[in-house]
């Protein structure tokens, strides 16, 4: 029985430590590569839940109206590829700029139950089709 309560605590330390180990640079790297994957749910899990609500409920709104209604896509317009130039962290908050064809932007990400997760609603390319709407 010791063994067994042994081996079952370095395996919760080691996922554990695991966990600890991502930054915000990685997370946005796996959402790249979830994206260049075609895995939907990969690149949806890299956000936040409320982020992550709201880009299903874009994507699934241009489904219903077959592509008539679309804001933009969160997919292909958010988080453009390109260059990670810086990775910070703050407490429980991190930050990344980006260097793209596009220009620099900057990836605000929190950690949500422990695991760090990009906040989409910080992206200003989320905003940016309402911002020019109303110039």
């Amino acid at each position: 029985m010791s063994r067994l309560r042994t081996a079952w605590l370095i395996g919760l330390i080691a996922i554990t430590l695991s966990g600890c180990a991502d930054t915000p640079a990685d997370r946005v790297r796996e959402a790249w590569n979830a994206r260049q994957q075609d895995d939907l749910e990969g690149y949806l899990a890299t956000f936040t839940e409320r982020s992550g609500a709201l880009l299903r409920g874009m994507l699934r709104t241009s489904e219903r109206t077959r592509g008539e209604l679309v804001y933009l896509d969160p997919v292909k317009d958010l988080l453009p590829s390109g260059e990670i130039l810086t990775d910070r962290v703050d407490g429980e908050l991190g930050s990344v700029i980006v260097a793209s064809p596009r220009g620099e932007y900057e990836v605000l990400c929190v950690r949500e139950r422990g695991v760090w997760v990009i906040d989409g609603l910080a992206l200003r390319d989320l905003w940016a089709p309402l911002n020019e709407a109303t110039r």
